[in-house]
């Protein structure tokens, strides 16, 4: 099994970079929404199903990139047209 580096998000326009996150971190819910392209009201759904897994400290939630990656590669598909 391949190890993740730790590596930090860099704001968005920064050096060319998009501002995605990479590699094992904690996330944001806003973070998280920016990453799956997706509304931050998608990602409370997603939290009440119980098919994104995130941590609760109090008022702030937080999410691990591996986890958010997981549930993408589980949960999403390529669609391609056919002739």
């Amino acid at each position: 099994m391949e190890k993740l580096k730790e590596q930090t998000v860099t704001p968005d326009g920064a050096n060319g970079q998009s501002g995605k996150p990479t590699g094992e971190q904690m996330l944001t819910k806003a973070d998280v929404a920016r990453y799956c392209q997706v509304t931050s009201r998608c990602i409370d759904n997603w939290m009440a199903r119980g098919i994104l897994a995130y941590f609760k400290m109090g008022r702030t939630v937080r999410f691990r990139l591996g986890d958010v990656q997981d549930h993408l590669t589980k949960n999403c598909r390529v669609c391609r047209r056919t002739g």
